[in-house]
């Protein structure tokens, strides 16, 4: 049975991503609802001030009742298991990670940014860093549609046959037509090792059950080539190579995940390059 995390807080977008990720894989698989919070009251966490065990009680009747109203059910399912816990966000949700064999975590991505997460970087930036899980982010107005087509951010990643045969797996299910796009920066530089890697891991030994194709453009702008791209080929998903940067390194240099997380309005799934 899959099992997955879900962190969440009373943000519609939020409990938007459990909707997303129960149409995805059904009522077959575990839904670990994750609510942290700090102990402070906030307008996005209307927390009472009460002893841990009230505020913990209070604030799992609280999830529940938004997830039945959300799923127009009047009894919570045993798949859906909620848990809050106090503490640091993203330090939280990677400990609880690692108490139990998740497949994946999803989680909704914010309507806007204040000037401090755009310097600092998001939750998401931070989990994409920090869990040892692929990670898809759900934009607020995103629903799950079979995917059809997939962008995958390309670069020399793609010499690594282990992780293109993760996606090529993941592929197994969805049979999606595949556009590995390769936004490079330099005129001279080439993908011509990537491209081989990919035939030859892709479809040297399986006659092919899906399309896919392999483009290069130029471009200084990576971000946003990556996003119009994905969008004039009306992807169902993009799918980006995530490397585990630590979180000084964040805050000091501008990622192409930030951005994207940012800025994407589809689905991202991130797929650590390391695990």
């Amino acid at each position: 049975m899959m099992k997955i995390l879900i962190p969440v807080d009373f943000t519609e977008v939020a409990f938007n991503a459990l909707k997303f990720a129960i149409r995805r894989y059904g009522m077959d698989a575990e839904y670990h609802v994750v609510h942290v919070y700090s102990g402070l009251a906030t307008a996005d966490n209307p927390l009472p001030t009460d002893s841990s065990i009230q505020i913990t009680e209070s604030t799992e009747a609280q999830i529940e009742k938004i997830i039945l109203d959300s799923l127009e059910l009047e009894k919570l399912p045993e798949n859906i298991i909620i848990r809050t816990v106090s503490g640091e966000t993203i330090s939280s949700l990677v400990s609880i990670s690692k108490e139990e064999d998740f497949n994946q975590a999803i989680l909704g991505t914010r309507d806007n940014y204040d000037m401090l997460d755009r310097w600092f970087g998001t939750t998401s930036l931070g989990l994409v860093k920090k869990l040892d899980l692929p990670v898809l982010l759900i934009p607020r107005y995103s629903s799950y549609n079979k995917y059809k087509k997939v962008v995958i951010a390309s670069d020399h990643h793609l010499k690594d046959e282990k992780l293109i045969s993760k996606i090529k797996d993941w592929n197994q299910t969805h049979k999606a037509y595949l556009k590995f796009l390769h936004v490079r920066s330099d005129a001279e530089e080439g993908f011509v090792e990537e491209s081989e890697q990919l035939v030859k891991t892709l479809f040297e030994e399986d006659d092919p059950e899906y399309g896919f194709e392999i483009t290069a453009i130029k471009s200084k702008k990576v971000t946003e080539s990556l996003l119009a791209s994905a969008y004039n080929f009306k992807a169902d998903l993009l799918i980006i190579l995530a490397e585990k940067h630590s979180y000084l390194h964040t805050l000091v240099f501008q990622s192409v995940s930030k951005e994207i997380i940012l800025k994407s309005s589809i689905p991202v799934l991130f797929l650590h390059t390391e695990s």
